[in-house]
């Protein structure tokens, strides 16, 4: 059986396909991560606006550039439910011991997002974060 040598020699140049396989690869690597952030940043907590968002039917509301500096500045651990209240309004979606408030879809993400609060038996909250579904 014979092998045939399909290298190229030292001194050839790149064919076209290689040179374009190459950038079309660099290029998802660079821009595939752009706009992915689990956070989108960029505003300044404003209470009034993300009460002004409740139920809102926008697929990316005001309340998604706002999450960063909501959970960074103002939301903490062992929060009252009155005080959160007080802070985010009425949530979205309730239930005994959780709050959550639509922050619509992030870009790229075919899921909804929402902001979550969950409290103790005591109504002091005990976590905070980000669910999507």
């Amino acid at each position: 059986m014979k092998y045939m040598d399909v290298r190229q020699p030292r001194n050839a140049k790149p064919r076209k396909s290689t040179i374009l396989a190459l950038v079309a690869i660099l290029s998802f690597a660079l821009l595939g991560g752009c706009g992915q952030s689990d956070v989108p940043h960029g505003r300044p907590f404003d209470s009034a606006v993300w009460k002004s968002e409740r139920n809102s039917n926008e697929l990316q509301p005001r309340r998604q550039h706002m999450i960063s500096d909501l959970q960074d500045n103002y939301l903490r651990v062992g929060m009252s439910e009155d005080e959160v209240l007080a802070l985010l309004g009425e949530p979205d979606s309730r239930t005994d011991r959780r709050f959550r408030y639509s922050v619509g879809a992030f870009p790229f993400s075919a899921d909804y997002s929402w902001v979550f609060v969950r409290f103790d038996e005591a109504g002091k909250a005990v976590e905070f974060g980000i669910e999507q579904g």
